[in-house]
């Protein structure tokens, strides 16, 4: 046995049982005093579920101490009872992850009398750590969130939402204290949620029926031992179970454009077409058949069902297109050809405005029974199973503005669920799970034309064309969790020790760039077929990827005194290297320096394939926390803590692999002069060009007669590491009035061996950078030439370090990032009539890379010099100064107890709720653009070098004050539009009027990365509804809710451009999508009994 496989053991053995994923229970815990304040040590505790009448009793230890551990969510009674004095009856509601603090002092008296309390319950939890918000009960249905669950995330403090529209990332992967997207743990019922592979929800959650949510819990930081998997945040979604009381609501949800605002970018004169309709229902209760069964107290079941049918248009896009006399000019028979099989539309403003149908068909079905076996077992389970299929904006507008060039997509998850919890005694407790996940995104193409080639223009002035090379694809995920949860209470101590084994399967193809990728400069090299760059790949990207992962703590909450709690805590990931089941994998072993055929060697290693991506890790991460009651009456807490989290390295660049050699060989030539005799861009059309040949006769096996194996993209580090991100906090919680919570704190981050792509394979010697424009001209013939030489090819060395490859990008734990933030937040829990949940961030989030690959929003994960870290750092996309969110619920008093029926029924029992937001803008980077025909073609000045297109800066004359893009279409857009010629390059003339400039070819840009900020945003989200009290038991309710009310704007895309805006475009100060939908407004009736 290894010493490392030895150190598991051991943790395993230490930790023979867990929540790790994510524990769906709470816990209570209390004292039991007399009227001085001293210990009543002979008192006995029963605790009682309000929903099912489930009991557990308890002693008190010397100190008068109790706790109940592994709780499920909801409210309990809470009986204190000791001779000589009267008993006292109190009511706490137990959340997931926290513990309610109870604190009895018993009057004197007969224990036959009953005292009941107000006051004995903490409105603060007074034993843990952890950072987190809780949104459960009426809150959840009321506050609207488009019956999004995801969105309650946006409430808490620290939190930063995705960009809006993100064609890659949902609203699940929002940035929590300057973590990153991909790092949050969304379970439902503790099970997985989470897409392994591109992280966040990747779809439905669960599945899961937004009415059947019973509690919503978010944590941001200093996690307890039981809580990792990822580093970010953890998300959980509690479902409701059946209780004694038949329950439940049927609803129906419609959106109709006739009640909507117009897209701003809109060009028709009315709102996007829309027709949406959500129904369904969720319904509990005992199993009780009268005089044959009756389950109350012991059978418990619950079932929901949701369909949902949307069909519409999409908000409009701005696509760059060809003037009639650009189309009419195109010369080259190929280039020709590509334009009649796409039909590339023109314009005479060389603009179009399109919309993609929106049109979805789900269903959902869940089912649930829990089971009280005894006073020591209970048992339930759960089954959910979902079906999609829709056409979205974000999934037809994937690499171009026009509407034809993208997918459908489809799925199909389920998840089950099983657990077992069983009571050694008064004060042990175990839990066992097991849970299976599943889910079936499918992303077929939609296009009216034949299929092709993608076309890029480099300079940006014309959209892409073409199906989007990322398509088709698709995958299965099947995750196995086994979990069991223990925990004991000792003394002073509540220890708990778990243990998670999680296997996954992750089977997928993804047939990228099979049609092959041709850019040109810009419009005019397309229309002479002057063809810069082709990439393509050859071979079968099918793959079933199997990961291993084991988790492992222990923790003990210790009660140093009554007011001072420590949290110590213990947690250990086995994280096992990602595999294929067929072999079917391939990387770069940088360390293998073997010679192989024709190739020989070379200093960044060989190809092998059939072993893991990179080695198995083994992460320990201590938790240190602690809460101090401050003051007497329990009502001051001072919290902080100190740990170390990882996350689960996702899936997408492990699967990505798919796409090296010799399993898939990815071919590209650069340059002008590349396309010449077999390798014409007709022949390369044809797909008939020599290359193209040469590299489909070889899939399957490395050629020993091939001198370079192409593009190595992605390589990955072998040692690669887990992301590991350090937190800790220190901050003071007080509660003054019986319902309203203020907490203020400094909250921070430390992020480690963050995920980067960087090309390791530059130009071995690259021609000295021009010191002059006159210079630049003169040896543009160097700068094009070793341009070309970038690509080798079967017959043919590269230029670069190592000449058999072209480039090599390698995902490597290299990036760091930090976070610092005020953060403040105030609570006024739901009682007389209205509930008000505030949060205020002041923060600052820097690193040198914010995503591994090209997923966020005017960002990219390219870095102009790759050996220079800290040339890249700066502050992250996401890195917004400031945050506040009101979310509220009021019952409106007025007329609810009016004698008259007529205004008690039309003027009583109206009430109000919302989310209201502001944030400042996010950062946006610019890039250098590309070089005219006379400069070579270059798409950026240090392409040359082997960086990669795209990744050079401009050049800053000074502080840039005042930059502010404008709405293009707008009237204001004249003032920033056009271009000026500057030492030969088309520069746009807002840019220059901020000092900007594209650096001499061979030069790095001087203008930091995300220097810029785009606009802020306000958004308010309000629900007004009226109840219809039937009975006490049937209400019914209307509701409107009214998304972005105001119909306020804010913008997110500049020129066109999803990641790096070129200041060589015309439109490089003008807005060209939002980042804010305009309003909508969606009724609704639900009767809940």
């Amino acid at each position: 046995m290894s010493q490392r496989a030895g150190q598991f053991v051991i943790a395993a053995v230490l930790a023979f049982s867990t929540a790790l994923h994510a524990q769906i229970t709470g816990g209570l815990r209390g004292t039991v005093s007399d009227p001085t304040g001293a210990a009543v040590s002979k008192a006995n505790v029963t605790l009682t579920n309000v929903a099912t009448k489930q009991v557990r009793t308890q002693a008190v230890n010397e100190r008068g101490e109790f706790t109940f551990e592994l709780l499920g969510v909801g409210d309990y009674e809470v009986k204190a009872e000791a001779s000589g004095f009267a008993s006292s009856i109190t009511q706490a509601t137990v959340r997931t992850g926290e513990v309610a603090s109870v604190a009895f002092r018993l009057e004197v008296g007969s224990i036959t009398q009953t005292v009941q309390v107000s006051d004995a319950v903490a409105q603060i939890d007074t034993e843990n750590a952890q950072l987190q918000t809780s949104v459960m009960g009426q809150a959840v249905q009321e506050i609207p969130v488009n019956r999004n669950p995801n969105l309650f995330a946006l409430t808490a403090p620290g939190v930063a939402p995705v960009t809006q529209n993100n064609p890659y990332l949902g609203t699940g992967s929002f940035n929590a204290n300057g973590g990153r997207g991909r790092g949050n743990n969304i379970t439902v019922d503790g099970i997985t949620a989470t897409d392994v592979s591109v992280t966040g929800t990747g779809g439905p959650l669960g599945p899961l029926n937004f009415s059947s949510i019973k509690e919503v819990k978010v944590i941001t930081n200093n996690f307890n031992a039981e809580y990792g998997r990822n580093a970010s945040a953890q998300v959980l979604y509690i479902t409701k179970s059946g209780t004694n009381d038949l329950h439940g609501e049927a609803y129906e949800f419609l959106y109709n454009d006739k009640l909507n605002a117009r897209p701003f970018f809109d060009r028709t004169g009315h709102p996007n077409i829309v027709r949406t309709n959500t129904y369904g229902f969720e319904v509990g209760g005992p199993l009780f058949i009268p005089k044959v069964v009756d389950g109350r107290n012991k059978f418990f079941w619950h079932m929901d069902y949701e369909g949902y049918k949307n069909r519409g248009v999409g908000t409009p896009r701005i696509a760059n297109v060809p003037t009639p006399a650009q189309l009419a000019a195109i010369s080259d028979p190929t280039s020709a050809a590509l334009a009649k099989q796409y039909q590339i539309p023109s314009s005479s403003i060389g603009t179009v405005s399109t919309s993609a149908p929106n049109l979805t068909n789900t269903w959902e079905v869940a089912v649930r029974g829990d089971v009280v076996l005894g006073k020591r077992d209970t048992l339930w389970a759960r089954y959910s199973v979902y079906d999609s299929f829709a056409n979205s904006t974000g999934n037809t507008y994937i690499t171009s503005n026009l509407p034809y060039f993208g997918a459908a997509s489809s799925n199909h998850p389920r998840q089950a669920t099983l657990a077992e919890t069983h009571l050694f005694g008064a004060t042990m407790v175990n839990e066992f799970r097991f849970g299976f996940g599943q889910s079936k995104p499918n992303f077929p193409i939609q296009t009216p034309y034949p299929l092709g080639p993608q076309i890029n223009f480099a300079d940006g002035s014309i959209t892409s064309v073409g199906v989007a090379s990322n398509l088709p694809q698709g995958r299965e995920q099947r995750t196995y969790q086994y979990t069991d949860n223990f925990t004991i209470s000792h003394s002073s101590h509540i220890i708990k020790l778990g243990f998670e084994w999680y296997h996954l399967e992750a089977d997928s193809f993804f047939d990228s760039n099979v049609r092959s990728t041709l850019t040109f400069a810009n419009w005019d090299a397309f229309a002479k077929g002057t063809l810069t760059t082709w990439t393509q790949n050859f071979g079968n990207s099918v793959r079933q990827n199997r990961i291993e992962n084991a988790f492992a703590f222990a923790q003990d909450d210790w009660k140093v005194t009554r007011r001072l709690t420590l949290n110590l805590g213990i947690r250990m990931e086995f994280a096992g290297g990602p595999t294929e089941a067929n072999g079917l994998i391939s990387n770069l072993n940088l360390d293998n320096h073997s010679s192989f055929g024709a190739a020989g060697s070379g200093p960044l290693g060989l190809l092998e394939t059939g072993k893991p991506s990179f080695n198995s890790n083994y992460n320990w991460g201590p938790r240190f926390g602690f809460a101090y009651k401050a003051t007497a009456d329990g009502k001051t807490v001072i919290r902080g803590g100190y740990g170390i989290a990882y996350d689960f390295v996702y899936l997408n660049p492990i699967t990505n692999q798919r796409f090296l050699p010799p399993l898939i060989y990815s071919g590209s030539l650069t340059g002008v002069a590349s396309f010449v005799g077999g390798n014409s861009l007709a022949n390369i059309y044809a797909g008939t060009a020599d290359i193209q040949k040469s590299l489909t006769a070889s899939v399957g096996q490395l050629n020993t007669t091939f001198k370079n194996f192409g593009t190595i993209s992605p390589a990955i580090d072998q040692n690669l590491r887990n992301p590991q991100v350090q937190q800790w906090s220190l901050g003071v919680e007080r509660e003054f009035a019986r319902d309203l919570v203020l907490k203020v704190g400094y909250v921070a981050t430390k992020g480690t061996y963050l995920q980067r792509t960087r090309p390791i394979n530059l130009i071995a010697a690259p021609p000295a950078p021009a010191t002059s424009y006159a210079d630049e001209q003169a040896r543009i013939s160097q700068f094009t030439s070793a341009l070309q030489g970038l690509s080798g090819s079967p017959t043919a060395y590269s230029n670069r370090y190592d000449a058999r490859y072209n480039a090599v990008n390698l995902v490597e734990a290299s990036a760091n990032s930090s976070y610092n933030s005020l953060q403040v937040e105030a609570q006024k829990r739901f009682a007389r009539n209205y509930f008000v949940h505030a949060a205020y961030t002041f923060a600052h989030s820097i690193d040198d890379v914010s995503d591994a690959l090209g997923v966020l929003l005017g960002d990219t994960p390219a870095q102009q010099n790759p050996n220079d870290n800290r040339n890249n750092r700066a502050a992250s996309q996401f890195d917004l100064r400031h945050i506040f969110s009101v979310s509220h619920t009021w019952e409106i008093p007025f007329f609810r107890g009016s004698t008259n029926k007529w205004l008690r029924g039309g003027l009583g029992g109206w009430s109000f709720s919302g989310i209201t937001t502001w944030r400042s803008g996010y950062p946006v980077n610019l890039s250098a653009g590309s070089f005219p025909a006379a400069l070579g073609n270059l798409t950026d000045p240090v392409q040359y070098l082997g960086t990669g297109n795209n990744v050079d800066r401009p050049n800053a004359a000074g502080p840039i004050n005042g930059y502010h893009p404008v709405p293009a279409g707008s009237a204001a857009a004249a003032a920033v539009s056009g271009t000026t010629a500057v030492n030969g390059v088309a520069i746009s003339n807002y840019a220059t009027s901020l000092g900007l400039s594209q650096p001499l070819i061979g030069n790095f840009g001087t203008l930091g990365r995300n220097i810029l900020r785009l606009n802020g945003q306000r958004n308010f989200d309000w629900n007004l509804y009226k109840n219809f009290h039937f009975s006490e038991r049937v209400n019914f309710q209307l509701r409107s809710e009214f998304y972005n009310i105001f119909n306020l704007h804010a913008f997110q895309q500049v020129a066109g451009q999803n990641n790096q805006v070129p200041i060589t475009s015309a439109q490089f100060g003008q807005y060209t999508a939002v980042s804010q939908n305009a309003r909508t407004i969606q009724v609704g009736a639900r009767i809940v009994f």
